[in-house]
């Protein structure tokens, strides 16, 4: 996809006359672009989420959830991690940790709390949670859960950080030539629904007119391909 995003973005700005940009240029471009989209999806879920709870979803409201859910799942995966004395810092464990999606132990699914209800139940003993029902609260990249488990070990399933998209290429004859079996080559990491999204945002980070009619064009084209592709 990769490649096909950065010939027709070439073709787009060749045609607007704007000239061509380097793959060093599309290679930073795409690693912001995709970075922000990555953090909208999930902001973007719970404003549906909100709209759809006061009663005012629109009526494509369980396509946009679908969708929006779908792209975020992408990104879901999970790890065995080591507690210390019933806390850890998530990100020192997890390379590529984004967000806590669950956490459970080898008896139960933790309960997520707010920090501040975390302490309260830990100092109140007719509350204190038990090893079938453990609680967790996560601040700062500090996870800390209650009861800590026997073997201290935690199941955590998260939201992991995108992959940096990374356009390879060789000089040959002192130009460009895309070289997708390099080893350090990374298409797009995110799910197919969200290609079109990916063009629209790279034509407004290089300044394309996106009422221009060739970039229209080209756009609703890569929408009816991802639309295809979903049926």
């Amino acid at each position: 996809m990769i490649i096909a995003l950065k010939n027709t973005i070439d073709a787009v700005m060749n045609h607007n006359q704007m000239g061509k940009i380097t793959i060093s240029e599309f290679n930073a471009a795409a690693s912001e672009v995709l970075r922000n989209i990555q953090a909208s999806l999930f902001p973007g879920f719970r404003k549906l989420n909100y709209r759809n709870m006061r009663l005012q979803a629109t009526t494509n409201y369980g396509n946009e959830a679908f969708f929006l859910q779908q792209a975020m799942e992408h990104y879901v995966t999970e790890k065995e991690v080591q507690t210390n004395n019933g806390k850890l810092n998530l990100s020192e464990q997890i390379e590529d940790f984004f967000l806590v999606k669950d956490v459970f132990t080898n008896k139960a699914k933790a309960e997520k709390l707010i920090l501040s209800e975390f302490n309260t139940i830990a100092k109140v003993k007719r509350f204190n949670p038990s090893a079938c029902s453990p609680v967790y609260t996560l601040n700062s990249g500090e996870l800390k859960i209650s009861p800590e488990p026997a073997d201290k070990k935690l199941e955590v399933v998260y939201f992991r950080l995108v992959k940096e998209p990374k356009l390879t290429y060789r000089i040959i004859d002192g130009q460009e030539v895309y070289d997708p079996d390099a080893e350090d080559f990374q298409d797009f990491d995110t799910h197919p629904i969200m290609h079109h999204a990916i063009f629209i945002e790279m034509l407004l980070y290089f300044g394309v007119n996106l009422k221009e009619e060739y970039a229209i064009q080209l756009a609703q084209q890569m929408k009816q391909e991802e639309q295809i592709k979903q049926q």
